[in-house]
């Protein structure tokens, strides 16, 4: 059994790796989805912070599916002015 304190890092680093998990998720979905080249899509995400986005909105993100969260991020890229072709 853990102390509290490496009880407590313990469950920062899983949270740390759920969300690695779920931008390299999103972000190959994207690729896919918006018909991109790993390239493209990562300057798109560089320059709108995607990954930060996605790191901000993980709570919410985490209890939704993948469709719903890609969503929200073409939501959120619009709103900022971005274009995503939407080739699904």
């Amino acid at each position: 059994m853990c102390n509290f304190n490496e009880c407590i890092n313990d469950n920062k680093q899983s949270i740390q790796k759920e969300r690695l998990f779920m931008s390299v998720r999103l972000f190959r979905l994207a690729i896919e989805r918006w018909n991109l080249s790993r390239q493209e899509c990562a300057f798109l995400f560089r320059k709108y912070d995607i990954f930060g986005y996605i790191a901000d909105a993980y709570e919410e993100f985490h209890e939704q599916g993948d469709e719903a969260n890609i969503e929200d991020i073409e939501a959120y890229l619009t709103a900022k002015g971005a274009i995503v072709d939407d080739a699904k």
